[in-house]
């Protein structure tokens, strides 16, 4: 169960009301108008983030009612350690995250006995971590948003247990353990800033952020093991943090590790980087120790007291050097102009240099050259820009416009004006790069690799979806067993067998080796049998929500087509279907986007371009006749769907329930089709069935309908579209003169009979001349039969 469905099937609240309750109710840094806007995650995504608020779900109430026994005689033992041994007033901490944890077997009983729609998520929940179930007192660690991965617990005795593991090792002075899996990808605490701060306090101690932020300092975040680290950096990004004040402890490895914070912090982003120095916290460890000998105000008086982080590291590296030592000194220059390589601020050198003179005895001149020697161009540092930036420039050289890649959006965004890139850099703190990187950017479904081939220069738009990565295996997997709802829906859409079993092997074979066929499908029937649910919850997610697309007349009709650049799957949806020039003047293009492998693509703002054309198609109609199809067609498997899935049990009694259900067996469909034996030689084959022969025949002209019907000897065809055998009310023959059965078998009739016959069937006034130059494209020409008796000549029409 996830927590939203829990909320909405507890309380009976819409949707969107029970996402704003959770938001409210446990504090969650979400924007709950937004919440319903994120893009499409894949099925795998999903799951994971479901997990996670259905776990951060319980997880918090542990923490509520685990407070509340922390000051109730479970607690004592707790409560006692943080007040007597920590120093913490008891009315300060009801503020924090500290929280009582009982036995594993009382906390899974409380939540169980607290809801029964609980019950399985409680089983399943896993808070012992490597030693053991031996921790009463935790707190949660919580991500950017407010959810909590897990939680971190402390010993109650100040210099740590003694445990025995479960493999029979004996560990002394054991003071943390943790849930398994906690996550802590965010600064602990950042989720309890305003995100209108702009200056955050970092810390080492997770303990010294709860405290701290229970006396009401809010911008304190912690790193925890005294180092910040890259996935630090994210929500610092995302947050627009302007100034990073660094408060590392006091401590052998402190003063190092604000070094390389303050390295990391210039060299991913624009922050500015302050230092509070170790050492003025004096005989203290860290700034919990300095809050309990000095108070609050004294704390934050020091807060206030910060140094540039650039200065303090130049300071940290010159001090270190021995005068009086030559390699001793070189070492400190190398370092100390390797650490300015990455400062962006120009000001900020040409104050630091002439300090170095006189430290190095060199003149700024001297100095600057060598800086500038060690300065790295933008695409020295390709990889890592890749790795870590949400934005990294481009050009892109089959288009030749600017661009740039959008990493939270995984995609590329090309044509945009190399100003407004440069801004954008600026605007997520990266330094923008003289010149821009060059690709070829290129739409490649056969690579799985990753977006980026520096070596080759190629950027890859495609975006393999989880089930791309699936491999054959040995199971038997039954279709109907293994994926009810998907066979039903398959079912209904594709009610004949043989037809079935067709397009199970063509998308076997399109999915499993994502190339493009010069086969497709045109799905014609009754409006709700499936077809769309088919392509919106099967297709999509197998191929990608980016890499597939619905395209409408409108669309198709335009002189731009951009909607076929880097798809996978297009599906045509009643295109052509107003009259019947309409349907001719878009025939030849569908038959060159379904067989043409390279195609030119017209895009608003960009110069035209050549790109290979990778996708498959399907049409969907509820017309009779949706296009024209040829008689000689070797593109279009025709099918003709079922019932309106509304009417059917199966569906309309849960609908909801149906649809999930398809999402659900996703997975084990994709297994499914990588399994099926498809047949490459099946797939460049067409169905013929009456559905396309109706198709086929509504498609021609009065004139290829007749010379069809002639050529095919279709005696049939004609005896049914004559007028009824027998006579007139004058007593004559209702059929005289027209062509008989046993002329169509000669296949020789003679022209006044013909053209007589053709007028009468299309009620049409068609001229010798007219009729004789169209049955004569279709090869049916006219014979000549000359008399030498003085009798008039004949004419014959005559085929073969």
């Amino acid at each position: 169960i996830g927590s939203i469905h829990l909320v909405y099937k507890v309380t009976g609240m819409t949707i969107p009301e029970s996402i704003k309750w959770l938001v409210k109710e446990f504090n969650l840094n979400i924007d709950p108008n937004q919440t319903l806007n994120i893009p499409k995650q894949t099925l795998k995504e999903k799951q994971e983030q479901d997990e996670l608020i259905t776990r951060s779900f319980l997880l918090n109430e542990i923490v509520e009612r685990g407070k509340e026994l922390l000051y109730k005689e479970e607690g004592k033992e707790a409560l006692d350690y943080l007040v007597n041994q920590r120093k913490y007033d008891p009315e300060v901490l009801k503020n924090s995250d500290w929280f009582y944890l009982p036995e594993d077997y009382d906390v899974k009983k409380m939540l169980i006995d607290s809801d029964e729609d609980k019950r399985k998520v409680a089983a399943k929940l896993k808070l012992q971590g490597h030693f053991g179930d031996n921790f009463r007192l935790a707190f949660p660690y919580r991500n950017a948003e407010g959810l909590i991965t897990g939680f971190l617990k402390r010993s109650t005795e100040p210099s740590g247990s003694t445990i025995t593991t479960y493999d029979n090792k004996v560990h002394d002075n054991v003071r943390w353990d943790s849930t398994p899996g906690v996550k802590k990808d965010d600064l602990f605490g950042i989720d309890k800033v305003d995100k209108k701060e702009d200056t955050l306090i970092v810390v080492e101690g997770y303990p010294d952020v709860l405290y701290l932020q229970a006396l009401g300092v809010n911008n304190v975040v912690a790193v925890g093991q005294g180092m910040l680290g890259k996935r630090h950096l994210n929500e610092l990004k995302i947050r627009k943090i302007k100034h990073l004040i660094i408060a590392f402890d006091n401590d052998g490895v402190g003063p190092s590790n604000t070094r390389e914070a303050i390295k990391l912090i210039l060299k991913h982003t624009s922050i500015v980087p302050f230092v509070v120095d170790p050492k003025k916290f004096g005989m203290h460890k860290d700034p919990d120790e300095y809050l309990k000998a000095n108070g609050l105000d004294d704390l934050m008086q020091k807060f206030q007291e910060t140094d540039d982080g650039v200065f303090w590291v130049i300071n940290e590296l010159i001090s270190g050097a021995s005068v009086s030592n030559a390699l001793s000194k070189r070492k400190a220059k190398e370092e100390v102009l390797d650490f300015l390589s990455i400062v962006n601020n120009d000001v900020t050198i040409s104050e630091i240099l002439p300090l170095l003179k006189k430290s190095f005895g060199e003149d700024v001149g001297s100095l600057r050259k060598q800086l500038k020697a060690l300065e790295k161009d933008y695409t020295d540092e390709l990889e890592d820009h890749i790795t870590n930036d949400p934005v990294v420039p481009m050009y892109d050289m089959t288009s030749d416009a600017y661009g740039y890649y959008d990493a939270e959006e995984d995609v590329p965004k090309l044509g945009i004006e190399r100003n407004k890139i440069i801004e954008l850099l600026k605007d997520h703190g990266i330094k923008p790069p003289q010149n821009f990187p060059h690709f070829r950017v290129k739409f490649m479904p056969q690579d799985l690799g990753g977006k980026f081939d520096i070596y080759n220069r190629k950027f890859n738009l495609f975006t393999p979806t989880e089930f791309m990565f699936y491999e054959k295996n040995d199971e038997k997997i039954e279709l109907e067993v293994a994926c009810p709802r998907t066979f039903y829906l398959l079912r209904n859409v594709i009610p004949v067998e043989n037809e079935r079993e067709h397009f199970i092997n063509w998308l076997s074979y399109v999915f499993t080796t994502r190339q493009k066929v010069d086969t497709t499908w045109l799905f014609q029937g009754l409006p709700g049998a499936g077809k769309n649910l088919f392509f919106d919850k099967i297709i999509k997610p197998l191929f990608g929500e980016k890499q597939t697309i619905v395209v409408d007349d409108d669309r198709l009709q335009s002189d731009f087509n951009g909607y076929m650049s880097n798809k996978l799957f297009v599906a045509f949806n009643e295109v052509a279907n107003d009259e019947t020039k309409t349907k001719r003047s878009v025939k030849s293009k569908l038959k060159s986007l379904i067989s043409e492998h390279n195609m030119i693509i017209n895009e608003k703002f960009l110069r035209a371009y050549e790109a290979t054309n990778d996708a498959n198609m399907f049409f969907f109609s509820n017309e009779a006749l949706p296009m024209l199809i040829e008689k000689y067609d070797r593109r279009f498997n025709v099918i003709e769907t079922g019932d309106a899935l509304n009417i059917k049990p199966t569906f309309n009694r849960n609908p909801e329930d149906f649809i999930k259900s398809l999402g659900n067996e996703l997975p084990k469909f994709a297994q499914y089709l990588y399994n099926y034996k498809s047949d490459k030689h099946k797939v460049k084959i067409v169905l013929e069935n009456e559905a396309k022969a109706t198709i086929k025949e509504l498609s021609m002209n009065r004139f290829e309908l007749f010379a069809d019907k002639l050529k095919t000897n279709d005696w049939e065809w004609f005896d049914i579209n004559y007028p009824e055998k027998g006579n007139d009310f004058l007593g004559k023959d209702n059929r005289r003169g027209l062509m008989t059965e046993d002329m169509l078998k000669a296949k020789k009739v003679e022209r006044e009979i013909l053209l007589g016959t053709f007028n009468r069937l299309f009620d049409g006034l068609t001229s010798k001349t007219k009729f004789t130059q169209q049955m004569k494209l279709r090869r049916i020409n006219v014979d000549r039969k000359q008399y030498s008796d003085g009798r008039d000549d004949e004419y014959f029409y005559e085929w073969k």
